[in-house]
């Protein structure tokens, strides 16, 4: 019974109130299957998606791509560069419960190689996308009969294509545009008829080159994600490569990160310290450059086992499998969930250890600790924001917020250019009271009745003007942070009356 990707223990039937459900049985006996989550967002909510920017080997460059799995995301940018941790926390995001991410390949001045035929039809190769990755790819053409041809393609990095019963006539099309859903085309190569397509096809083999993986700046990290704002459905945003030797390069860079989050209002920017082996003096510092509902911080570097060499470790910045901690959370329960005592599935340390005392300081500065915690594996142990507002201290406050409003922006959408009539606002009224009343039975929201849990008002004073405000009161629930328990040992000299009053008495 856990979340998606097996890795956390949520007992989604408790949690959600939902009764278990039985499959169909073949022998006697009890079967439970735990049912999905009773409150499902509205579609198009999409907290749980989230955008990275970072360094690839190839693939497209600021050009955002969605994915659904971390195999998508190597077959398009490949292996990880070296020193690259954009891979790292798209594989962290996918394997610690996330389900859909967008992801941008920055690198400037990047070029892609190119190779250039002589004999017979004058045709230019050019890789795919930009990088050293298309450096020693080869193009065979070897005629078959008349004007067709098979075209071989065979890159560095193992992968091969091979294209029979081709024509000049055919590149366009098969080495032009994009792929789409009705043709099919080299995920290698793009060609281009320079001169001589009415030349007969000539033998060939050529190799490409000049290619250049270009450079990976802060600059180009934040523009990065500027591309992600026509991208309504992402709600966590993470530059895992911002790590500048220049410190205040990177907190200028967060800044603006979390400042466009902020602008939006309706996304989290998950920000870490540069510096892998920061201490708690170090990390507090940093959080104090940052006040902002729309960002957290996360502390420290997760230890994950490196894919290039067997048996060694490298550091990554807890981002990318933060992310997919939160995403996890809100498919399994909703955005309510505090994503927090939860593991982190797919590490094996931490930089930096974290103990009681060191735990105490940086959640009172509200920096989110990450720790390992004595047989219960690493977990997330920290649910707070950058705000210095009370009410916006917790992160699963503002994500639900914002999610209520993505939620109700959709559902409401259709009022829009209605009459502006007693009957609309009593429908707009309805709505929302259907909605929030959903939400609060699930869980989502606090109070021992609806009226305790949320109110709302429908103002007609607008309406001159066009417009018509609902104004939404909530009161999100709020996180057992701090359990304690008490427990009184009884001396025997205590105990009085009966049987157990003579238990440990000599005899």
């Amino acid at each position: 019974m856990t979340a998606p990707g097996g890795s956390s223990p949520l007992l989604r039937g408790r949690a959600t109130g939902r009764a278990p459900v039985g499959p169909v049985l073949t022998a006697p006996w009890v079967a439970v299957e735990w049912a999905g989550p009773l409150f499902r967002p509205a579609l198009g909510a999409g907290g749980d998606i989230a955008g990275f920017v970072g360094a690839a080997v190839r693939g497209p460059v600021g050009r955002p791509q969605r994915l659904a799995a971390a195999a998508e995301f190597d077959a398009l940018f490949g292996p990880p560069p070296p020193g690259g941790r954009l891979t790292h926390a798209v594989h962290g995001f996918f394997g610690n419960g996330g389900r859909t991410c967008w992801v941008v390949r920055t690198a400037r001045d990047s070029r892609s190689a190119t190779a250039t035929t002589t004999d017979g039809p004058r045709i230019r190769f050019t890789a795919r996308s930009p990088g050293r990755w298309a450096d020693g790819l080869t193009v065979t053409l070897r005629p078959t009969g008349g004007p067709r041809f098979t075209l071989s393609l065979a890159a560095a990095d193992g992968r091969t294509e091979v294209w029979r019963d081709q024509t000049v006539g055919t590149l366009p099309e098969r080495f032009g545009a994009e792929a789409s859903s009705a043709v099919t085309v080299s995920a290698l190569v793009s060609a281009e008829v320079l001169e001589g397509a009415d030349r007969p096809p000539v033998a060939f083999r050529v190799t490409l080159g000049g290619g250049d993986d270009g450079t990976v700046t802060t600059a180009g990290l934040v523009a990065g994600a500027g591309l992600f704002d026509d991208i309504e459905e992402i709600g966590l945003v993470a530059l895992p490569d911002l790590v500048d030797p220049d410190p205040d390069a990177v907190a200028d860079a967060q800044a603006a990160l979390t400042a466009a989050c902020e602008a939006r209002g309706d996304r989290i920017a998950l920000l870490h310290h540069p510096d892998p082996d920061a201490d708690v003096d170090a990390v507090t510092a940093w959080r104090d450059r940052f006040h902002s509902p729309f960002a957290a911080l996360h502390w420290p570097w997760l230890r994950i086992p490196d894919p290039a060499r067997s048996g060694e470790v490298i550091a990554v910045p807890p981002c990318g499998h933060v992310a997919g901690v939160i995403a996890r959370c809100d498919l399994a329960v909703g955005p309510w969930k505090p994503p927090a005592n939860e593991i982190v599935a797919g590490v094996v340390g931490l930089t930096v250890p974290v103990d009681d005392d060191r735990h105490g300081r940086v959640n009172a500065a509200s920096v989110n600790a990450i720790r390992a915690m004595p047989g219960r594996g690493i977990r997330v142990m920290g649910d707070r924001t950058t705000s210095r507002e009370a009410r916006w201290r917790y992160l699963h406050a503002r994500r639900l917020v914002s999610a209520v409003e993505r939620a109700l922006a959709a559902e409401a959408a259709w009022l829009v250019f209605e009459p502006d009539a007693e009957a609309l606002r009593t429908d707009l009224d309805r709505l929302i009271r259907q909605y929030l009343d959903d939400l609060w039975r699930a869980g989502g929201l606090a109070g021992a009745t609806a009226a305790e849990a949320y109110e709302v008002t429908i103002d007609p004073a607008g309406a001159d003007e066009g417009r018509l405000v609902a104004t939404i009161g909530l009161r999100p629930p709020a996180p057992a942070e701090f359990v304690v328990i008490r427990i009184d040992l009884a001396g025997a000299d205590t105990r009085t009356g009966g049987d157990g009053g003579d238990r440990g008495r000599d005899r």
